[in-house]
């Protein structure tokens, strides 16, 4: 187990190091090669892995048994039969899954791609050993976002859909392209975000989800199975601190002098769907994917923490989230059931 950790740490320091090379080096040249290095980090450990992540088995099974799984997203049914056509083995769907899912992460801005990469990282990584799936589609998803704040839209409609054909849940992404310049009052929306927290710790909560509209949809097929109870993990000080620092950083972008309005609105979806996640277990998938607000949330939290003279904030942020990575290795232990994406202890194919 030990070895995991220290996998998992070296990962998480040589990513930051080169993500911070690869925005500071004054040479176009040494940026390239820090960010190819980055890709590397995080790109071998995972093609090397044997057996680690909970969905391991399916994905194989997928592989091995493509007909019977035609109900997948289109394009990841696709790159299946591709692969089965050339007669590669079912690993070869985990190497390029790792490549689409980490290669968009060398095209995000320069600027704040420490910190971007650092909260990947922290939040994504372990996940993509995993949910395979959603997270090539989140990785799209960033680098769709990061396109669109820099003003580079027909880029971003272009990943866009691209991310929405690997797993379908990106759609919740959507209106925030809509709401960008969409500006609102901040009075205003801290009374709303307020009405609607007291509309998810009340019984009003799941008389709204009882409605057509959200049964026939992706995720309220899932209120009906084992997800659609209360969760009996996610309830504790952990989840608690979640939903403190999810707030922390909305009322932070919220008074933030951003003009990229949807990052306010995002920040605002992350802490709402943290607040969802301790009622009902499906939302634990919605707050996962929320989460990559915080690649773009936590930078804009950095420049008022600097103007508001708080910087002790930013480093509490990161150790808070930094020990909450070392709980995941630790909590998600294959052997174990319960709330566990199984990442440890690591293995590699040569074990097999």
């Amino acid at each position: 187990m030990i070895e995991t950790f220290i996998l998992y740490n070296a990962i998480l320091l040589l990513s930051v190091l080169f993500a911070y090379y690869a925005e500071h080096s004054k040479t176009r040249r040494s940026r390239i090669l820090a960010r190819y290095s980055l890709f590397m980090v995080l790109f071998v450990p995972s093609v090397l892995r044997y057996d680690i992540g909970t969905d391991y088995a399916s994905y194989v099974d997928s592989f091995n048994f493509s007909s019977e799984y035609k109900q997948t997203e289109i394009v990841f049914y696709a790159l299946i039969l591709f692969l089965r056509n050339l007669q590669l083995p079912a690993h070869s769907l985990f190497v390029c899954s790792a490549f689409i899912t980490y290669f968009p992460l060398l095209f995000l801005q320069r600027k704040n791609y420490t910190w971007k990469i650092l909260m990947y990282v922290l939040l994504c990584y372990l996940l993509s050993y995993s949910a395979i799936r959603n997270m090539i589609s989140l990785s799209l998803v960033i680098l769709a976002f990061d396109l669109f704040f820099r003003g580079k839209r027909w880029g971003a409609f272009i990943i866009y859909p691209l991310s929405v054909l690997f797993h379908a849940s990106s759609f919740v992404f959507l209106p925030f392209f809509f709401v960008n310049r969409m500006h609102c009052n901040r009075i205003i929306l801290l009374l709303i975000s307020s009405f609607l927290l007291c509309i998810c710790y009340t019984d009003m909560f799941f008389v709204l989800l009882n409605n057509d509209l959200f049964l026939n949809s992706y995720y309220g097929g899932y209120m009906f199975s084992v997800y659609g109870v209360e969760p009996s993990y996610n309830t504790g000080y952990g989840a608690f601190s979640k939903i403190l620092f999810a707030a922390i950083v909305f009322l932070s972008v919220l008074f933030s002098k951003t003009k990229d309005n949807a990052v306010i609105y995002f920040s605002l979806f992350y802490f709402i769907s943290l607040v969802l996640m301790t009622k009902v277990s499906i939302f634990l998938r919605l707050a996962d994917a929320a989460a990559i607000t915080l690649v773009f949330a936590l930078p804009l939290c950095l420049s008022v923490w600097r103007e508001k003279k708080i910087i002790a904030l930013k480093y509490l942020m990161v150790l808070f989230y930094v020990v909450l990575f070392e709980m995941f290795i630790y909590a998600n232990n294959r052997g174990l059931k319960e709330g566990n994406v199984g990442v440890s202890p690591y293995q590699t194919i040569f074990c097999e």
